[in-house]
């Protein structure tokens, strides 16, 4: 990763060192969402950064509805600016 940057409030720009095909497949997954820098400061300076994997707190047109530990991820579509995003 040559840098990252917050272009305005909706996007991000990664800029990479070199090549990679599978980064779009990497930031897709669980362990690469972009998530509250807000909120993992605050558990930083509590020293609780493992909280981060346990409840995170992203961003993105969905919210978490219902977890079950190794079985299941259901989500709620969420309204942004007024409509239904898919």
């Amino acid at each position: 990763m040559k840098s990252v940057r917050k272009l305005d409030n909706h996007t991000v720009e990664f800029r990479l060192a070199q090549p990679d095909a599978s980064f779009l497949w990497h930031l897709a997954t669980h362990y690469a969402s972009v998530m509250s820098a807000e909120y993992a400061r605050k558990l930083e300076k509590e020293d609780r950064q493992e909280q981060l994997d346990r409840q995170p707190v992203g961003t993105g047109p969905y919210q978490l509805s219902e977890y079950r530990a190794g079985n299941i991820f259901a989500y709620n579509v969420m309204m942004i600016s007024g409509v239904v995003s898919r």
